[in-house]
């Protein structure tokens, strides 16, 4: 920024991200899970612009958040160097503390904690956090609202997609997005409507 300043150049800058991932009640079940569990547990949630606010129609919530539930289980944790590994640990001790401290915030905020939430009992040396999910989330919850850089997942109900939108850009990040949908121009017209950077269709 100082150095676009003496130039008057106008600038973007990426200061952090809690992207929003948007689950159309069209959408093909099997994609939009797998989408919303890499968007959120790739590299641990380690990534400015992973998906951590999944927002779920009312018509589609039971029958998604079941098959989430059921494919997280299938997430491998343990030492990255181990090819069956699918999710590794965090960075370091500290940010270990930070996600788990986010995760307790959590609860005492009234959301209500689905799976994970913890360390998992192995492997036991290293920075590991379980792949965890939440939903009942306030939109007002730190959990909803902040980078956690972790793999914590915030469900978000809605009940239409006016609604949804509205909550997705009630941010001050604007990273990316995450749109899923059979319906490829609603899609591109939500994507559009998304205040943020790069925005996923389907992917």
């Amino acid at each position: 920024m100082r150095l676009a300043a003496d130039t008057v150049k106008e600038v973007t800058l990426e200061l952090g991200g809690k992207s929003p991932t948007i689950i159309c009640d069209d959408a093909e079940l099997e994609v939009a899970v797998d989408g919303a569990l890499f968007g959120t547990f790739f590299h641990a949630g380690q990534v400015c612009e992973s998906g951590t606010s999944c927002f779920v129609p009312d018509t589609l919530y039971g029958t998604f958040m079941e098959r989430l539930l059921e494919r997280v289980t299938h997430i491998r944790v343990g030492d990255t160097a181990d090819y069956e590994t699918t999710m590794g640990p965090v960075v370091s001790a500290a940010q270990q503390r930070r996600v788990l401290g986010y995760i307790e915030k959590g609860k005492q905020e009234g959301a209500r904690l689905l799976c994970g939430g913890g360390r998992p009992d192995h492997p036991r040396k290293g920075w590991f956090v379980q792949p965890t999910i939440f939903e009942e989330v306030p939109k007002s919850a730190a959990i909803a609202r902040e980078e956690i850089l972790g793999p914590v997942l915030a469900v978000i109900r809605y009940r239409s997609l006016d609604d949804a939108i509205e909550m997705a850009n009630d941010s001050i990040y604007d990273f990316g997005g995450a749109v899923f949908s059979r319906d490829i121009p609603k899609a591109i017209a939500v994507a559009k409507r998304l205040r943020t950077g790069t925005v996923w269709v389907n992917d």
